[in-house]
């Protein structure tokens, strides 16, 4: 799950699959394990928090290039001649 999300955000399949492989490899002391742990949570907490924002900008974008204004529209000449 966590590769898939920063596949979406440009991330490189290959670099990551061997940069977990990497950190697998190197085994944690016991006394290190909860710090790992809780930094990974809190990089994958960052990673979902950024691909939630990169989606709703997207979202936006769509939705307002999809809208149309409707609504007349006044140029100050129109206005002026009115009293």
């Amino acid at each position: 799950m966590a590769a898939q999300v920063l596949v979406r955000l440009g991330g490189d399949l290959s670099a990551i699959r061997q940069q977990v492989i990497r950190l697998l490899k190197e085994k944690p002391t016991t006394e290190e394990l909860p710090r790992a742990a809780q930094a990974a949570q809190a990089q994958a907490a960052r990673l979902a928090e950024s691909a939630a924002v990169i989606r709703k900008s997207a979202s936006r974008r769509s939705t307002s290039s999809a809208r149309t204004d409707s609504s007349p529209r006044r140029c100050a000449g129109n206005i002026r001649g009115r009293s």
